[in-house]
């Protein structure tokens, strides 16, 4: 399958491998998230869920 510039591989080593790679960025952008939400809850302006207090918005 063509999507883009990017072929799909039809060998199934390649397709683990790309799954494992994708795994692994979702799981630094999910810790980087926390980090973020972290700094932001200790400016004061933001709840733990990473929304703004009533008072800034």
């Amino acid at each position: 399958m063509t999507v883009g510039t990017y072929i799909e591989s039809r060998d199934p080593r390649v397709i683990d491998r790309e799954i494992e790679l994708i795994k692994e960025a979702a799981k630094e952008l999910m810790e980087d998230r926390e980090k973020f939400l972290r700094l932001a809850q200790a400016t004061g302006m933001y709840k733990k869920d990473g929304s703004l207090k009533k008072q800034f918005r």
